[in-house]
């Protein structure tokens, strides 16, 4: 009998417990979030807002530059405009905000889609090597790809690579390929 009670007891407490949870918890709202690469335009740390020109967010929008809400000041700390950034936007009840941005390197923006593209620029072959069939290339930006910086590319073919020297001023082609970011066409300035 008093194991029947003590039972029955029990079974009251775990049902007005799990009365009680139900009520007491609201149902959380539901948060989709998109990772996001693209380069910013502008920031305003104190009004928490960045514009920034992003690549296509599959889903929601095409490429575009948009001004976007920043969940915190901080999250634009470290950043700059004309950096290349990775950024988290996130749709809440309230609306699109950007939770975290962190720089990337310019090249990482360069879509999957715009295989085969080419853009052009200039800058100075820091040094050749020529067996990776590679350069270190400093440029002046490329414009609609990156801004100004040093990086190493390969050279395709690499019989472009015939007169160049250490420090020679270019002209350059790069293309998008399935590996990546090259150079196919190089040429000296006169």
């Amino acid at each position: 009998m008093v194991k029947r009670i003590t039972l029955a007891a029990l079974l009251v407490a775990l049902g007005a417990a799990g009365c009680g949870q139900q009520q007491a918890e609201a149902p959380a709202a539901k948060v989709f979030t998109w990772t996001v690469q693209g380069t910013i335009v502008s920031l305003d740390a104190a009004g928490e807002r960045v514009s920034i020109d992003h690549q296509d967010i599959p889903g929601l929008m095409a490429a575009m530059t948009m001004t976007f809400p920043v969940e915190d000041a901080e999250v634009l700390e470290g950043i700059a405009e004309g950096d290349a950034v990775e950024f988290v936007l996130a749709q809440t009840s309230s609306g699109l905000t950007v939770t975290d941005i962190k720089k990337i390197d310019p090249v990482m923006l360069v879509e999957s889609s715009s295989v085969g593209q080419t853009w052009q620029g200039q800058g100075t072959v820091v040094l050749v090597n020529p067996k990776a069939a590679s350069v270190l290339l400093k440029h002046e930006g490329v414009k609609g790809l990156m801004p100004a910086s040093e990086m190493v590319l390969s050279v395709v073919p690499p019989s472009l690579l015939k007169g160049i020297e250490d420090d020679t001023e270019v002209k350059f082609t790069l293309k998008n390929t399935e590996q990546g970011l090259v150079i196919s066409g190089l040429k000296k300035l006169e």
